[in-house]
């Protein structure tokens, strides 16, 4: 059975999932209520006897401050089957890190690679072979923060995607993100962040 508690030291949620041993997963959490808080992951890792993962998050207000949150966690892992197609990418203030990046291509087969390229403050990321053949864009993004300290200092989001590249086989997303105190608008290069490329019909690769 998953486990839910609150660290009070560390000022974060700490969620067991039974079972769960890759730790090279799409993992985006997202705030509930009517308030304006905000949830992003802050760590996760194999549990000591290493038959489950732990996965931990913090929650802010628009000011940055820590609060109490209901939230939804996704923790998805492995790849999909067949026709799905997806990808997730943790990128890391500069670099996507490969050992917690993975894809699934079009066709099942394709090798999925990232890059990443700048257009003024905003981020690029593509990732090959997870488009679809004629064009039909069958991917969402999704992007969850990742800070493993307390402090809060940028949201990011996705605002724009497609499909690119030779036949629209490869998929693209851009990424703004603004400053907590006020909402400017800061380099997304300098965040660190995860991005979840999902199938509409069989979500969260």
């Amino acid at each position: 059975m998953n486990r839910i508690c609150y660290d009070n030291i560390n000022g974060r949620y700490q969620v067991l999932l039974k079972g769960i041993t890759d730790v090279n997963a799409a993992v985006q959490v997202t705030a509930i209520g009517g308030d304006t808080s905000r949830c992003i992951a802050s760590g996760w890792g194999l549990t000591t006897d290493s038959t489950g993962m732990n996965v931990y998050v913090r929650c802010h207000d628009l000011a940055g401050n820590q609060v109490f949150s209901a939230f939804d966690l996704s923790f998805m892992w492995g790849t999909e089957f067949g026709y799905t197609i997806g990808t997730h990418v943790f990128f890391n203030a500069g670099y996507v890190s490969p050992g917690l990046s993975r894809g699934v291509a079009q066709d099942g087969f394709a090798t999925v690679s990232f890059s990443t390229a700048t257009s003024g403050s905003d981020l690029v990321i593509t990732s090959t072979n997870t488009g679809t053949t004629g064009g039909w864009l069958d991917v969402i993004p999704l992007v969850t923060m990742y800070s493993a300290s307390s402090a809060l200092q940028a949201w990011c989001a996705p605002i724009a995607y497609g499909l690119t590249g030779t036949g629209l086989r490869d998929s693209s997303v851009t990424v703004r993100c603004f400053r907590t105190s006020d909402g400017a608008i800061v380099s997304a290069s300098a965040q660190q962040f995860l991005l979840t490329l999902a199938n509409k019909y069989l979500p969260f690769t």
